[in-house]
């Protein structure tokens, strides 16, 4: 049995890892190009608040041979269970490579830190960013009606809940919104989202996990600013399903069976309510693979689900989680979206 002081020290070494690439330097904005993409960094998409966040940052890869017709866009925030505001870095390099092959534009994005501002901040920061890239994809010659977002783990959490308040014109503390928020596909990997339930099940989970999400400092206290089961209803609204309709952006989720930090039901309680709602969404549980993309994507052993707007259920049998099958998903979901 894990006992509260090594928990305590384990929770400690993930939050100083995610420290210690928060204090990475950061670069003035700057063009180079990077095997077959040109990689534009540190594009301000908001004014930064606190004056030295860099969580108002975003990173553009173009492929260096565009087509001639407007590309796609997928957007990707990296994970730090809140604590680091450099959501922009740790983009796949698997998933640049593959997805400029294929002529996408993919952007990084930087969302604030916990300790920099509390939800829903995170969330308008998100918001911000995408209003920012459909305001200025002229200039990218990219297409303002296709974007598609993902992210692992809190970067999957700002994938999920920017998908299921597409539908939102102004969220609450928002003001003056003249361009849409949508995106029209999401790919959550290993995403928090209802953090009420979390260590329920993890005890039914009945797996290895470092700490205790109802904690006082749980990463998911820090970002509501109150211990997670004092303030449910302010917690419900950081919840990704509070916000779903029958009319949700397709969405493919992914998760591993031994997850160390967040349990494999927080997927599928995402799938499970959007195809409730009657929309187009996926669900890939990888039982061998743990809190990485890495050990997702290209996995042998998987099982993938997929409800219709319907309701019809399917087991995929030949739907293996590999970046050629996530980009047909989300070709196909943008393709509909026109």
């Amino acid at each position: 049995m894990i006992t509260k002081k090594l928990a305590k020290s384990m929770g400690l070494i993930a939050l100083s890892f995610a420290l210690l690439l928060s204090l990475l330097p950061t670069l003035s904005a700057e063009a180079s190009p990077v095997r077959g993409y040109e990689e534009i960094r540190n594009i301000a998409y908001t004014d930064p608040v606190p004056s030295n966040t860099r969580g108002n940052l975003l990173d553009l890869y173009l492929p260096e041979k565009p087509g001639k017709s407007k590309m796609p866009l997928i957007i990707w925030s990296s994970g730090s269970a809140w604590t680091a505001d450099t959501g922009k870095q740790g983009v796949p390099v698997d998933l640049i490579n593959y997805f400029t092959n294929k002529g996408y534009a993919v952007a990084g994005v930087s969302v604030r830190s916990s300790s920099q501002v509390q939800f829903p901040g995170q969330l308008h920061d998100i918001r911000s960013a995408i209003r920012w890239l459909r305001d200025n994809a002229d200039e990218y010659n990219i297409d303002p009606n296709r974007f598609a977002i993902s992210g692992n783990s809190s970067g999957g959490w700002v994938a999920a809940i920017a998908a299921t308040t597409s539908n939102i014109w102004e969220f609450e503390g928002e003001t003056g919104v003249e361009t849409s928020s949508a995106v029209q596909a999401s790919v959550p990997f290993f995403p928090p989202t209802d953090f009420l339930l979390m260590d329920k099940q993890q005890e039914e989970q009945g797996t290895f996990f470092m700490f205790s999400h109802d904690a006082p400092n749980s990463p998911e206290s820090m970002l509501i600013g109150h211990p997670i089961q004092t303030v449910p209803e302010l917690t419900a609204k950081a919840n990704p399903l509070t916000y779903i309709d029958g009319n949700m952006p397709a969405m493919h989720v992914f998760h591993g069976g031994v997850d160390p930090l967040l349990p494999y039901g927080q997927s599928e309680i995402l799938y499970e309510a959007m195809a409730a709602a009657g929309n187009e969404v996926q669900y890939t549980f990888v039982p061998n693979a743990g809190h990485t993309v890495g050990q997702i994507v290209g996995a042998s052993d998987y099982t993938a689900y997929r409800t219709n707007p319907g309701g019809q259920e399917q087991i995929l049998d030949d739907y293996s989680p590999t970046w050629e099958n996530i980009e047909k998903f989300i070709n196909k979901s943008l393709n509909k979206a026109r």
